[in-house]
């Protein structure tokens, strides 16, 4: 598809709130310390909601916030058919969960 096949929309939607990994995680780790959380909103982290793990290399992994503490985020992995990762130190972490929009079109 080329750039001509879209089309532009003014839409004002506000960023969702995100933070950075501190540190790598394996495959198989259920919590995450993160730094750098900012938010559009003076919102906190809500439990039981989605959030995408990204790393630079693309990979992507969707998780759902457990519990947290502080800093560190209990997650549950390889959610919505994606499979758990390695994350490396640096990887963002967004909480998309209340800020899924669509324009309806198709």
């Amino acid at each position: 598809m080329a750039n001509s096949d879209y089309t532009a929309r003014n839409l004002v939607l506000p960023l969702c709130p995100m933070a950075v990994v501190s540190s790598s995680t394996t495959q198989l780790a259920t919590s995450v310390v993160i730094s750098g959380y900012s938010s559009p909103t003076n919102e906190t982290i809500r439990l039981g909601s989605a959030a995408m793990l990204i790393d630079e290399n693309g990979s992507e992994e969707i998780v759902e916030i457990v519990a947290q503490a502080g800093t560190t985020l209990t997650i549950a992995r390889g959610c919505c058919d994606t499979i758990p990762q390695v994350h490396a130190a640096g990887a963002e972490i967004w909480f998309f969960d209340d800020y899924i929009a669509s324009d309806q079109a198709e």
